[in-house]
């Protein structure tokens, strides 16, 4: 006759293999989620000054560049992330922690190459979305800029949402000589 505390013993046994395999099923699927998705971020200085600078990242074969020149008093750190999906989507922002930025922008310019550019969306003071006049997207560049003379000069974040198409094979249909 098995024991009582024998018993226990079993039925404690088969719970934490089922909890070890739960374990490895949920490890695995997070790992799968997390090689999935590729994520690249990184403080940098905008400087003011005037100057034309320019920032870029790549991640698998895209590149998002942000091009800028700034006045106003002291350096300010901003953040660049570039992020890419499994279900190859890109995103590429450009902001400022916090959400607010005391330099004026007399130029930008965020691209990305090697995706379609989507979807754009570009913040200022507070948070407010920009009006729509006050920026250029551009679809056959992939990249969206300031307005020239329109442009209010303040910028806090702007993100571009873009993604790769699956090249379509071409197939052709061979001619029978006659």
């Amino acid at each position: 006759m098995v024991s009582y505390a024998a018993k226990r013993i079993s039925r404690l046994f088969v719970a934490m293999i089922k909890a070890g395999v739960i374990y490895l099923l949920l490890t695995s699927s997070l790992c799968t989620l997390i090689a999935a998705e590729s994520i690249f971020e990184e403080s940098f200085d905008v400087k003011p000054g005037g100057k034309v600078t320019t920032v870029e990242r790549r991640i698998r074969n895209v590149v998002c560049s942000f091009t800028y020149a700034v006045q106003g008093g002291t350096d300010e750190e901003w953040q660049f992330s570039l992020k890419s999906s499994d279900d190859h989507t890109f995103t590429c922002a450009v902001y400022r922690p916090g959400g607010e930025s005391y330099l004026f922008f007399l130029q930008f310019e965020l691209a990305l190459t090697g995706a379609q550019l989507e979807d754009v969306e570009l913040y200022g003071p507070g948070g407010a979305t920009l009006q729509s006049e006050e920026y250029v997207v551009d679809k056959e560049k992939h990249a969206v800029t300031h307005a020239e003379g329109i442009f209010k000069s303040q910028l806090s974040r702007i993100v571009l949402l873009g993604k790769q198409h699956k090249k379509r094979k071409h197939h052709q249909k061979h001619k029978k000589e006659l």
